[in-house]
């Protein structure tokens, strides 16, 4: 199935695959300044799974200090920039599994 279209008194005749990947095109550029933006915060959960640790060793490191949280609403979080603070240093191991 072809469909023709008007564009600037252009004539297109575009098939059903063609409109789609514009149509998908069109759409990923529109949300491209949405989508795009880092994550600003982090539960524990997700902390854990990235530095494959168990949920308790996040527990530790913030009771040491090593980590700093925030409470949002009864929920514990981590921005991303003490997310990339914490990973810089296990980098260099100066941080510990506990």
């Amino acid at each position: 199935m072809q469909t023709e279209t008007t564009i600037n008194g252009t004539l297109l005749v575009l098939n059903r695959e063609e409109m789609a990947r514009l149509i998908e095109e069109g759409v990923a550029r529109a949300m491209a300044p949405y989508t795009s933006r880092q994550k600003e915060y982090f539960t524990r959960r997700e902390l854990a799974d990235r530095f494959s640790v168990h949920i308790s060793t996040i527990h530790n490191w913030m009771n040491s200090g090593k980590l700093n949280a925030i409470k949002v609403g009864g929920r514990t979080l981590f921005r991303t920039e003490e997310v990339e603070r914490l990973e810089s240093e296990s980098k260099t191991h100066r941080i510990k599994r506990q």
